[in-house]
């Protein structure tokens, strides 16, 4: 897990390398005949610096994030995923990753034809931005951002108010930023986009045995880290699943966002616990905080609980639930109409995933979500609608194996901070002070520094 800047040509990557040193502990930039391509690394594998990036071979110079889980269950004597990830780029090209079962984001500079391609895997778990105006791109809005000037997309902005984010999913804060979407591959040029295509969609699985394929996924999760792994553990069906299986393949440290008020939810996770808790108080987190980390101005809810998470786990790796509620009809609309599609391809991926990429690597900690394995999601769009609602499938599959009374509950949200119109609206016009004076200041520093002042 770590993060990335590339751009042809004489673009300076250097601000938007400063804007993502968080996302782990050592960078470099390369700089070829065609551009450039910094890459900061958070080692989780293979964590000597001989694995680090970016990767320079024949005319490609290659930048990865994001874990190929099963990369030793295809080549068992690499030390390390990102070996396997160039062989496969290089030799094989974006079409190479089908299979493959993790979370990933790749950058990677044609030198020859001076060429930009980007590489998203198969639900954008890792997002990737670019720009329309220049030949550049990023792991993180903000970054890319901060390489040329920029201007407010107000369909954006809008969107976010009335709805709460912004179901255009490539749509980002600023008109010249875009997101690439789930399994695309983008080929980019001075000129701008010459090609965009998805080579990898996340198609339905009508066949397999689901709970294996959750075991299987929870499995890789934890056995494919070099380093110690967390879990966070709500007392709820999803994360109650994820926290009994990991506890068969490692020492997992269980997590718990807490609130005083709620002792019915405390109980439930210790029930669920074996060991002691690890707390993460939402309370010491204020929204701006919130917002400034995100990027953007949406919250939904569970932004400042997650950031609170971030700030309290020590470990590299955290286990979380996430997907199962948008995969198995968790949410309570999904009672009322079969909401699965928007859930997944509007909501989880506009939302949710980049809100846990962005606030996770804010302290240096790899998210992994077993419910969004490739063959889980994939069987999980597969399903009757009668299975998946309300997460029937997931209750009968489970029950057993979770103490009484887990796996029938109501569903437990997160944390429900304050959310509402009248609450977009103030992160909306927050988000719109801070982040274009800063934008504004970062590019004039850049501009004074041009002409040497």
């Amino acid at each position: 897990m770590c993060g990335f800047v590339a751009a042809l040509g004489k673009i300076d990557i250097e601000p938007g390398m400063n804007l993502i040193q968080h996302r782990g502990i050592r960078s470099n930039i390369v700089k070829g005949t065609a551009g450039s391509v910094g890459h900061v690394r958070l080692p989780i594998v293979g964590t000597g610096v001989e694995n680090d990036q970016p990767v320079s071979v024949d005319k490609w110079t290659v930048a990865f994030v994001g874990e190929l889980l099963d990369f030793r269950e295809e080549s068992p004597n690499m030390e390390c995923d990102t070996i396997l990830v160039v062989d496969k780029w290089v030799h094989h090209g974006p079409s190479a990753f089908r299979r493959n079962d993790g979370f990933w984001a790749i950058a990677a500079i044609d030198h020859r034809f001076e060429e930009l391609h980007l590489l998203c895997d198969y639900l954008a778990q890792k997002p990737i931005y670019y720009r329309i105006d220049i030949a550049a791109a990023a792991s993180e809005p903000a970054a890319v951002a901060a390489l040329h000037p920029v201007t407010p997309d107000k369909i954006y902005m809008a969107s976010v108010i009335r709805w709460g984010y912004c179901p255009d999913i490539n749509r980002t804060p600023y008109a010249e930023v875009k997101k690439v979407l789930p399994g695309q591959h983008m080929v980019i040029i001075k000129g701008g986009v010459i090609q965009d295509e998805i080579v990898d969609p996340l198609v339905p699985v009508l066949e397999g045995n689901l709970k294996r394929q959750i075991e299987y996924a929870v499995r890789r999760r934890v056995l494919s880290s070099d380093v110690p792994v967390a879990c966070l553990l709500s007392g709820g069906l999803d994360s109650s699943i994820v926290y009994t299986l990991a506890n068969r393949y490692g020492d997992v440290v269980p997590y718990y966002v807490s609130d005083e008020n709620n002792v019915a939810e405390r109980i439930r996770v210790s029930l669920v616990a074996d060991k002691d808790i690890v707390e993460a108080n939402w309370k010491t987190v204020h929204w701006k905080q919130a917002v400034d980390i995100m990027q953007e101005p949406i919250d939904l809810g569970s932004l400042v609980p997650q950031v609170a998470l971030s700030n309290a786990v020590k470990e590299r790796v955290c286990l979380t639930g996430d997907g199962a509620d948008e995969m198995f009809g968790g949410y309570g609309r999904s009672q009322r109409y079969d909401s699965q599609a928007t859930d997944v391809w509007k909501e989880l991926v506009a939302w949710h995933l980049p809100r846990l990429d962005r606030v996770m690597m804010r302290n240096c900690v790899e998210v992994r979500s077993p419910f969004l394995a490739r063959r889980v999601a994939g069987l999980a769009l597969g399903l009757p609608r009668e299975q998946r609602t309300g997460k029937k499938i997931l209750k009968d599959l489970f029950r057993g194996e979770l103490p009484v009374g887990i796996a029938d509950q109501q569903k437990i949200p997160l944390r429900t901070s304050e959310v509402g119109e009248a609450r977009t609206i103030e992160m909306v016009d927050y988000f719109n002070e801070s982040n274009w004076r800063n934008v504004g200041d970062r590019l004039d520093a850049d501009r004074s520094e041009e002409r040497g002042i």
